[in-house]
């Protein structure tokens, strides 16, 4: 007994130390799992990133182009612009060749807006499927709760493993895989593909993230399938971006050659430059079409014919006519031949595109394959197939494509080894499909496997929401509708707009425009042949407008010398005006070291002579003078308004002794108008010339008021006034409502070529016009005061003679107008006075008179 019990007691004790040496090799080969298991989440997680890099290298390639495209699109739209407004035939051209230039730029800005829309779409749509396939196809697998809790194991789970495994003695009754692969374990066949020696965890090859071939294959994988996917409907667009260009900077090419014969041959009369300059141009477009295009011998042959000889035939018609006084002969013919040329090198140049559809369903044009850059993986085959394989539709059965003995599956397997757990954290999705209706996918990237027909039809509907097409960036379905028939109209709206192939549209749109241009350059051919059948006169001498007989008036206007005088104890004069028929004239200047205002009259002989006028009580001993302006109702009731520097008063001082008060016998000056800044500084050796200073009024002269109601009495001559500020604003003034204080009425020009200085202005035209005195320039300009201040003419005024006590050239300090003459004072200590007759200042009938103001 003793003999057995000892036995037995040790074999009880073996038996607990085998169960004990095994339940350790499972807690142990269990934490190794959990270790495994977070590091394989790490790897899929850094694969999936990687995917994700993929989908935004392949896809941002479109709008790196676009950048590119645009930039260069609107560079040459700017050009083109100018060359349609600027860029004008000369008068007297024939038409053909008026035609020839307007098609050809019309064409390049056609090509170019089409170029310019489809690299925007292009643009857009790239950024949108980027977004749509990173947000929603391809996202990081990140796990969830129910996948971590998967990957954890608990100690009671080595009960439920067969006796045999619990006692299995070492190097005696064989390995672990042994015994899993054998008995009750092995009545299940995917047994075979466990992973560890408990029989526990399936095999991992068919993991998407970790494949073998993961980065060697990679056309082949599922993100780039997406990518390519996606791209049939940007593609096109950025294709004929590029095409557009191409064929908008030909057409730009060839109008210089007819601007060419246009103004260097017939405006310049210099052939030789016109020749050269054609035929570099020919040769751009003749560049661009070999370089841009993948063309045969024959069809580059052909196509340079059609691009050299249409703008060929035109130059020698158009140095014919220029040797033969505008006959060229029975040549011209010649014209409409080029002409059609032209319009058939459209139609040859859409029949080389040879345009089919890619692969992936973007329509391409072969001929421009060598420059469109469009698909990275445009070498490797794209089919609907892979994906409806993917999906579970090609009939096959995706357990036994993964257990097949070729050993190529790309699927994990989906049967456990075993029907308890501990399972892989991916089978915590099926798991998971037991509490929600159909599988719970936790990182899209994975490739579900076989579902039951329920879950078929969720899948239909997941499908749905993941779809590509353009419409399911919009949701515009009805609240009242049920969603089978909302996604019905919402398939059946995609389909409209876009059509069967995604890459039609941008096609179409370019085809028709092409066609167009073709009918149009055919229709010119056509009245080009009309007009030299019937022998109409192509070249005609131009008309510029001037009536037989009628001389266009000079510029520059021719002085005459006023015989002037000054007193010994006048010094500084500065600041000049006159009465309305030339014959009473008014400064500022020093009289014995006093401010006053000095007057002029003309006598018999024409001679002006400057003496005081009156004491005015209104100026101050000490008073700084700016400006005056002379108002007269008769030769000896004139009064001079007075502007002092930085007033805010205007002065009436009389200019004869028996004079009374007049209508601008001086009155506040309101200065509420005045800016803070902006103005320069009126004293300019104050050093403060480069700071911002307040505006100020520097200039004063009369002006007509312009009548406020229809029913008002036209306006006197000299019942407002215009001033001139530092800021280079031309403003007029007239009485407030109280009649004492003068207002900004309106605003004449909002930036002079410079500051009015004192003496600036003169009323001419009736009141029509005011003379604005440039004095750097010596130039008048002439606004007209009906419309506001347009700029009507301009006069230049020779310079005077140099005055020795003053550096720099002569020039006038102020002006004034009496009669059909402007009288121009020169600047100097004893200055002259100039006497200019200006042509008669033309009004056009019906147009208002002064102080009528146009609306």
């Amino acid at each position: 007994m003793d003999l057995l019990g000892g036995l037995v007691s040790g074999l009880a004790g073996a038996a607990y130390e085998i169960f004990g040496y095994n339940r350790k090799n499972f807690q142990y080969d269990r934490r190794q799992r959990t270790i495994f298991e977070y590091q394989l989440s790490e790897m899929r997680i850094k694969q999936a990133d990687l995917w994700r890099e993929d989908v935004r290298d392949a896809i941002q390639l479109t709008p790196k182009k676009m950048e590119l495209y645009l930039l260069v699109i609107a560079m040459e739209l700017t050009g083109a612009g100018c060359c349609l407004c600027k860029g004008r035939i000369p008068p007297g051209a024939p038409p053909w060749m008026v035609a020839g230039g307007v098609l050809a730029v019309c064409s390049c800005i056609s090509y170019l807006f089409l170029a310019l829309w489809f690299g925007l779409h292009a643009f857009v749509a790239a950024q949108a499927y980027k977004v749509r396939i990173l947000t929603q196809l391809v996202r990081l697998p990140i796990p969830s709760w129910s996948h971590m809790e998967a990957a954890r194991t608990y100690g009671s789970d080595f009960e439920s493993m067969p006796s045999k495994q619990m006692l299995r003695v070492p190097f005696v009754t064989g390995s672990q895989e042994g015994w899993a692969g054998s008995g009750e374990a092995g009545e299940d066949d995917s047994s075979q593909m466990a992973a560890d020696p408990w029989g526990l965890e399936r095999r991992g090859e068919g993991l998407s993230e970790l494949d073998p071939n993961v980065n060697h294959d990679v056309e082949k994988q599922r993100h780039v399938w997406l990518i390519r996917e996606s791209a049939k409907f940007f593609n096109t667009y950025d294709a004929f971006c590029r095409v557009s260009m191409s064929a908008g900077t030909s057409s730009l090419a060839t109008f210089f050659c007819f601007y060419c014969l246009a103004y260097v041959c017939t405006e310049l009369a210099a052939p030789v430059g016109a020749w050269a300059g054609m035929f570099v141009f020919c040769g751009i477009t003749l560049l661009l079409l070999r370089t841009d295009q993948i063309l045969s011998g024959k069809n580059y042959l052909v196509g340079s014919i059609f691009l050299f000889f249409s703008p060929v035939f035109c130059a020698v018609v158009t140095f014919m006519s220029s040797k033969h006084w505008g006959n060229p002969g029975s040549i011209e013919y010649l014209v409409p031949i080029g002409l059609f040329l032209k319009g058939c090198w459209f139609l040859y140049y859409l029949h080389v595109f040879h345009c089919k559809e890619h692969q992936t369903g973007a329509v391409l044009p072969r001929s421009f394959r060598a420059v469109l850059y469009v698909d990275p993986y445009g070498w490797a085959m794209h089919t609907s197939h892979w994906w409806e394989r993917m999906r579970g539709r090609s009939g096959r059965n995706v357990g036994s494509a993964a257990a097949g003995g070729d050993g190529k599956h790309k699927l994990p397997a989906t049967t456990l080894a075993s029907g308890v757990r501990p399972m892989r954290p991916e089978d915590a999705r099926h798991e998971a499909s037991a509490v929600t209706k159909g599988p719970l996918v936790a990182n899209p990237a994975d490739l579900p496997g076989d579902e039951d027909e329920d879950e078929d039809d969720d899948m239909e509907q997941e499908e749905h929401q993941a779809s590509l097409r353009p419409g399911t960036f919009s949701n515009f379905k009805d609240e009242h509708a049920d969603d089978a028939h909302s996604m019905e109209q919402q398939e059946a709206g995609d389909s409209e707009l876009v059509g069967d192939r995604a890459g039609l549209q941008p096609w179409r749109a370019f085809f028709f425009n092409t066609v167009m241009l073709a009918v149009m350059w055919w229709c010119a051919s056509f009245v080009a042949f009309y007009d030299v059948y019937y022998d109409i006169p192509e070249f005609t001498k131009a008309h510029y407008g001037l009536r037989p007989g009628e001389v266009e008036h000079m510029h520059h206007l021719l002085a005459e010398k006023v015989e002037t005088g000054w007193g010994d104890e006048i010094s500084e004069p500065h600041g000049f005006s006159c009465s309305p028929d030339g014959t009473v004239f008014a400064t500022l200047g020093r009289i014995d070291g006093k401010r006053s205002v000095l007057r002029g009259r003309r006598d018999e002989d024409g001679r002006v002579r400057f003496e005081p006028a009156p004491d005015c009580s209104a100026l101050a001993p000490t008073s700084l003078l700016q400006d005056l302006a002379v108002t007269c109702h008769h030769s000896e009731s004139c009064h001079a308004t007075v502007l002092p520097l930085k007033g805010d008063r205007l002065l009436s001082c009389p200019l004869f002794a028996a004079n009374g008060t007049t209508e601008l016998a001086g009155g506040a000056l309101g200065r509420e108008w005045l800016e803070d800044r902006g103005g320069s500084p009126l004293d300019e050796n104050s050093g403060l010339g480069h700071l911002l200073h307040p505006e100020e009024v520097t200039s004063l002269g009369t002006s007509p008021c312009p009548a406020k109601f229809e029913d008002e009495q036209p306006a006197k001559i000299h019942d407002c006034l215009v001033v001139g500020t530092t800021a280079r604003r031309l403003v007029q003034l007239g009485r407030g409502l109280s009649q004492e204080t003068w207002l900004p009425r309106r605003l004449l020009q909002r930036q002079a070529a410079e500051i009015p200085g004192p003496g600036a202005f003169a009323v001419l035209g009736r009141g029509r016009f005011l003379g604005v005195l440039n004095r750097d320039a010596s130039v008048v300009r002439l606004l007209d005061l009906a419309t506001g201040g347009r700029e009507h003419a301009s006069w230049v005024l020779p310079r005077p003679p140099q005055d020795s006590t003053i550096d720099g050239l002569g020039h006038f300090a102020g002006i004034c107008a009496g009669k059909d003459a402007l009288y121009a004072l020169q600047a100097g200590p004893s200055p002259s006075l100039w006497r200019f007759r200006h042509p008669q200042v033309t009004i056009e009938p019906g147009s208002p008179g002064p102080g009528e103001s146009q609306e």
